[in-house]
């Protein structure tokens, strides 16, 4: 398998328009890269590792990302997505 190159992993993310918050990571919630934006601790990306285990424990518990708390509306593996409340 062919390494990721992060820092063209890291441009692509940055000239993504769409998208306040971006971040890759691997299966040990290592940062692969991220848009500048991207602040997160490794307790929080481990929450997304065992996302598609429970449908039910994910919608339910949501994900906190950057110290937000987001709403799970949708679980359609391979995406998992919501938004956060009052948006």
């Amino acid at each position: 398998m062919d390494s990721l190159d992060a820092t063209k992993l890291t441009q692509a993310l940055e000239e993504q328009s769409e998208w306040e918050k971006a971040v890759i990571f691997n299966q040990n919630a290592e940062v692969i890269a991220s848009n500048s934006k991207f602040v997160a601790t490794g307790e929080e990306l481990n929450a997304y590792l065992t996302a598609y285990n429970s449908r039910d424990d994910t919608i339910g518990k949501g994900f906190t990302l950057m110290g937000d708390h987001y709403d799970v509306h949708r679980f359609h593996p391979p995406l998992v997505y919501g938004r956060r409340g009052g948006a």
